[in-house]
């Protein structure tokens, strides 16, 4: 049975410049927020969970959050939980579930570190138990080599959210590299 959770980062709603700064394939800014909004929406029913680790859209300030607004009303998922990205204004905390710079979240046995940027290091990185998500990159940037991270905004996953099965999916293919990596060292030490 899917879990009823999802990730998504860097929607950039109305963010006109977003188009050229990182080459997504669509004509108009207008087409570009439908289609975002389409993919949450036929994925993402109206009890999931959907995280959305930052830079939800783009507005002048005045404006910002009827612009948010706009959007979030547009989107049938009822719990959406922001994670602040640098382009995002605060005030448009009433329009989510909740708000943080950084939540770790535990899911079926398995801690979920997130934030709107990428680390190195957080809690239990080392051990391989714990899981970090961000955004911010525009999937530009190489996951740390040594620890479970990943980037899930759009850019990477042809526009749409990652659930969490699709997460740990990829992040347990890592994982076991990772183990044989070591384990092939040690051996090598020996």
């Amino acid at each position: 049975m899917m879990s009823n959770l999802f990730f998504t980062a860097d929607t950039h709603f109305n963010h006109y410049n977003i188009l050229r700064y990182c080459a997504r394939p669509f004509e108009t800014i207008e087409e570009h927020d439908q289609t975002l909004i389409d993919n949450i929406n036929q994925l993402v029913k109206p009890n999931d969970i959907l995280w959305h680790l930052g830079d939800f859209c783009f507005g002048r300030k005045h404006e910002f959050f009827e612009t948010a607004k706009k959007y979030r009303s547009q989107i049938k998922c009822r719990n959406i939980n922001l994670v602040w990205g640098n382009h995002d204004n605060k005030g448009i905390a009433p329009l989510f579930s909740s708000c943080y710079d950084m939540f770790e979240l535990k899911h079926e046995k398995q801690l979920i570190v997130m934030c709107h940027y990428c680390m190195l290091t957080f809690r239990n990185s080392c051990h391989l138990t714990s899981v970090h998500l961000w955004g911010h990159s525009h999937n530009t940037l190489e996951p740390p080599a040594n620890t479970l991270s990943m980037d899930v905004g759009v850019d990477g996953h042809d526009f749409k959210p990652w659930s969490f099965e699709e997460v740990i999916e990829t992040m347990n293919m890592k994982r076991e590299a990772l183990l044989a990596k070591r384990q092939e060292t040690t051996e090598k030490e020996n």
